[in-house]
């Protein structure tokens, strides 16, 4: 089995940025990292759908 490295962001990445990588990423996901490289999460491609859906519904109020 081949391991591919962790997609990685920042707390300072793009919504945008970590979309068009989730979208190409095998995994799926991205890990979250804190400025020294530690794991402070994961995102998802469900965490962006979710997120697009509630900035939608906010604009049509």
């Amino acid at each position: 089995m081949v391991l591919e490295p962790a997609v990685t962001c920042t707390p300072a990445t793009l919504v945008r940025d970590v979309a068009s990588e989730i979208v190409n990423s095998p995994s799926g996901i991205m890990v979250l990292i804190d400025q020294t490289g530690n794991a402070i999460g994961v995102i998802t491609l469900h965490d962006i759908l979710r997120a697009q859906k509630a900035f939608a519904d906010n604009q049509q109020d």
